[in-house]
């Protein structure tokens, strides 16, 4: 998915026109979701959640798409992938969930907004 790293989206959007499984782990064990969060690609983002994929799988040993958003202390990326479905309980590898992350990380604007947010 080196679309992601140039953030090249006409190439993702080609890529993504064959059958393709998007919860696979690649590049260091990030999916292809997790990869373009962490690269703080929101364009990348929205591309690939046209398609079908876990919004909660987490990269191997790590965080999901949703906690490397917090950590990038990026409100936006958040706020997507909330509205698609992002869990903020969410613990996996890290022991921590993205609301836990946003306060360890002191992302007050993200945790007042992750707070605020009913299940």
């Amino acid at each position: 998915m080196s679309s992601i790293e140039k953030q090249d989206l006409k190439q993702l959007t080609r890529s993504l026109e064959e059958p393709i499984d998007l919860n696979f782990y690649y590049h260091d064990g990030f999916t292809p979701l997790t990869y373009a969060v962490k690269l703080s690609c929101s364009q990348c983002v929205e591309v690939l959640l046209q398609y079908n994929l876990d919004v909660n799988k987490p990269q191997k040993g790590g965080l999901t798409a949703l906690g490397w958003a917090v950590f990038n202390d990026d409100i936006a990326l958040v706020k997507v992938l909330v509205n698609v479905g992002a869990d903020k309980k969410a613990k996996y590898d890290t022991r921590m969930s993205a609301e836990e992350l946003s306060i360890k990380y002191q992302r007050k604007e993200i945790a007042l907004y992750l707070e605020g947010i009913k299940y």
